[in-house]
């Protein structure tokens, strides 16, 4: 066989031979001319030098796609913290605002011990006259005095006896009113100084998020 012909045969084995996938017998044939040609020998080193190179280009593209994986997988989870987190703060804000509405629209009118029917009813017409749709509760000084009494609790003894005699009982009666919010302010505006009025109370200045903390955390 001439060296030129045994050179085209052996460069089309060089690629097989350096992935080492030739049978034996063309493997020996490949060995046995690379001993005598240099110029083979050459090319041989050009493929295994291409190959390699490969290689490290391919194994340099998966660890890319590994750290872009992974950086991924941490910015979805810390993509999901947030969200989470996002979504119980819009929840406890929801919350604290609508126990908020619900209860910055209440007040209550204490009463002084010596108030008479007119001035009762006179109350009633001043906060009916801001809002016709207020609803009004009266509660008895009986009525704050056992109120009180369930509030403490296992303490409640505490209080026994000031239901036999009136004159000593230290909680006011009142009036609890339900009203819109936005007229609140103008209802405590015209009771407070009204004859049988002792004091005013209510939760339209309080700050929502005491309000709901005192509500929902306070024993």
């Amino acid at each position: 066989m001439e060296k030129n012909q045994e050179c085209e045969i052996v460069q089309d084995l060089l690629i097989g031979y350096a992935d080492d996938v030739l049978n034996p017998e063309s493997k020996k044939l490949v060995e046995k001319h690379l001993g005598e040609c240099e110029k083979c020998k050459k090319r041989l080193e050009e493929i295994q030098k291409d190959v390699n190179s490969d290689e490290n280009c391919e194994q340099k593209q998966i660890d890319y796609f590994k750290k872009v994986k992974k950086k991924l997988s941490k910015k979805n989870k810390i993509a999901i913290i947030i969200g989470i987190a996002l979504a119980i703060s819009l929840l406890l804000n929801i919350m604290v605002f609508v126990n908020y509405q619900k209860n910055a629209s209440y007040m209550q009118i204490y009463l002084t011990d010596e108030v008479s029917e007119e001035e009762l009813l006179n109350i009633e017409q001043a906060i009916k006259a801001q809002d016709s749709e207020a609803k009004i509760e009266y509660h008895s000084k009986e009525e704050e005095l056992e109120k009180m009494k369930e509030k403490m609790g296992e303490s409640a003894n505490l209080l026994d006896g000031y239901e036999k005699n009136s004159a000593t009982n230290p909680f006011p009666a009142s009036f609890v009113v339900k009203a819109d919010r936005n007229k609140i302010k103008d209802i405590e505006s015209s009771v407070i100084s009204m004859p049988g009025v002792k004091k005013v109370s209510s939760m339209i200045d309080n700050n929502p998020y005491a309000m709901f903390i005192a509500r929902f955390f306070i024993q």
